[in-house]
């Protein structure tokens, strides 16, 4: 997924993995306990962050809970051996 944080442009775009353990539904922060803090490069004043995140998600398309998948597990052990080729 190519991701923009909200408040910044095209230039601090990224890419994460779809079951990237990093992406989590909306609420996923507060519902955890933690504080919602702007991203480096916010325009407008950090105080300005509540009223920006509410005026940016009314009426926004709210993904379900259950599209976001679990990151799979690493395997207990290197697959590869020593000259095999990956084609990637």
């Amino acid at each position: 997924l190519k991701l923009r944080l909200d408040g910044t442009d095209n230039q601090s775009d990224f890419w994460k993995l779809v079951d990237s353990s990093d992406i989590h539904p909306i609420g996923h922060c507060e519902k955890n306990g933690g504080m919602l803090q702007p991203p480096l490069g916010f325009r407008m004043t950090p105080s300005s962050w509540p009223m920006f995140l509410r005026k940016i998600l009314n009426g926004a398309y709210i993904a379900p809970s259950d599209i976001f998948i679990e990151e799979p597990k690493s395997p207990k052990s290197n697959k590869f051996k020593v000259g095999q080729k990956l084609e990637a």
